[in-house]
């Protein structure tokens, strides 16, 4: 593999899972993505979440390293592996409270974000809108991730952590 990469598949009780949409993309199917990137050097697969998150989203969870459960390494495409990692939360902050602060040149040097929105959807239609990389991946973890549901019962709040963040920003 080229490269390792870490992603976030961050949901709440209501089963909600946070999704992002890329820039030069549109909301629908096979088209949005969780929080991912690159582990750089000297990084842990979970420091690489940590520091994804706060890039792609704006939100804070280094106080939830503990947290932060390692569902798995899978195959994402020919170049790239990727670690699952889960956070289950209490709640999750208003859709608009996200922020991208990763940026990208496109074709004609401007700087743009790398995410352009971001949506809630039902953790059982997942697989309907992330890129087909993770489709696997999620029904491969689908059982580990239904059961930690049903056996959680310390929950983050994230609506706190943002407002933590807005406030140190």
């Amino acid at each position: 593999m080229e490269h390792a990469t870490s992603a976030a598949l961050i949901f709440t009780d209501g089963e909600k899972v946070l999704i992002e949409i890329a820039t030069g993309r549109t909301f629908g199917e096979f088209q949005c993505d969780l929080p991912k990137g690159h582990v750089e050097d000297g990084e842990t697969s979970i420091d690489a979440v940590v520091r994804e998150v706060k890039e792609e989203t704006g939100l804070n969870i280094e106080d939830e390293r503990d947290s932060i459960i390692f569902l798995g390494k899978h195959s994402y495409n020919s170049s790239k592996d990727i670690s699952l990692h889960l956070l289950y939360v209490s709640s999750l902050p208003d859709i608009n409270s996200y922020y991208c602060d990763s940026c990208f040149k496109n074709a004609f040097g401007q700087s743009l974000p790398e995410v352009k929105s971001y949506k809630y959807v039902k953790l059982d239609t997942l697989g309907d809108y992330l890129y087909h990389g993770f489709t696997n991946m999620i029904k491969e973890e689908m059982p580990e991730i239904k059961k930690i549901i049903d056996d959680k019962d310390e929950k983050v709040n994230m609506t706190a952590i943002f407002d933590k963040v807005l406030r140190t920003n």
